[in-house]
């Protein structure tokens, strides 16, 4: 038929052609998971096998793909950490982030655990209560994990200290307090108080709410009613310093560029922490 049958990839593979064109000519490009194309049939899947992913152009001459800004790799199915970085960080994917929080899991729960017999599960895998693995880009997005001291999308800010406010040092030792209680464990106030019902039902941070049965009248003290809601201290004590996250102890501005504070009047300190003396 004095026609061309191009050569696939291997010798026994008729669909996917390492070269194409009428006379064989043209070499294909590496294909990946498309970036902008669905698949047929589904809300959020992307169609797979796809010339440089569509995030770039198959230079056929060579077989390679030129990206697009923002994507890498052999097929262009990975996107690039902005600014490498900046050198303050490494460059991870999103499977890898679920890894890292699921490795943080394990470590607190296996340091609040009283007992090993407390622990169910035989194998550190087992506590990877996160993955990111079924989705469409599962390996394919990729973001800065940045140096401590460092922040931002590339990592290019860097972190100012953090202080308790000067100004509220009361309500911020008693979110200091609420602090060392843990996150599992009970109101301080009931610990030990050997009231019913039992409050090793509730875990969590929690505050014990003591009302006054009314049934009786003249005799108020006849039925107690214990009551235990979450406790948010954040909304209770809204302290502007370090437990809010707040650069300078919520008194100063931060200068990303060098990490130092520049106070608000009347307030000093690396941190603005103190209460700067005006004569």
């Amino acid at each position: 038929m004095d026609r061309c049958t191009c050569y696939g990839e291997t010798t026994d593979d008729d669909s996917n052609k390492l070269w194409r064109g009428a006379d064989c000519s043209l070499m294909t490009c590496p294909r990946g998971t498309s970036w902008s194309r669905v698949a047929a049939g589904s809300d959020n899947l992307h169609m797979t096998e796809i010339e440089c992913s569509d995030a770039g152009i198959c230079d056929t001459s060579t077989g390679e793909c030129t990206c697009f800004p923002g994507y890498e790799g052999s097929a262009c199915q990975r996107t690039v950490c902005p600014n490498d970085c900046s050198g303050h960080g490494t460059c991870r994917s999103n499977q890898d982030f679920a890894v890292d929080f699921s490795e943080a899991v394990f470590k607190e729960q296996k340091a609040q655990s009283l007992t090993t017999s407390e622990i169910t599960a035989t194998s550190y895998y087992d506590y990877f209560l996160v993955t990111y693995d079924a989705a469409w880009d599962a390996g394919l997005q990729y973001g800065c994990l940045c140096d401590i001291g460092f922040r931002g999308v590339d990592c290019s800010e860097i972190e100012c200290p953090t202080a308790y406010d000067a100004m509220d040092k009361e309500t911020c030792t008693k979110y200091g307090e609420w602090e060392g209680w843990g996150t599992y464990t009970y109101n301080k106030d009931a610990l030990g108080s050997g009231q019913s019902p039992s409050l090793t039902e509730f875990q969590g941070n929690t505050i014990l709410i003591r009302e006054w049965n009314d049934e009786t009248e003249g005799n108020r003290g006849a039925s107690t009613i214990f009551q235990v809601v979450p406790y948010n201290p954040i909304e209770e004590y809204p302290c502007n310093g370090a437990p809010a996250g707040d650069y300078c102890s919520g008194r100063g501005s931060c200068d990303t560029s060098s990490g130092i504070c520049q106070c608000f009047t009347g307030f000093t300190g690396p941190a603005c922490e103190e209460v700067a003396d005006i004569f």
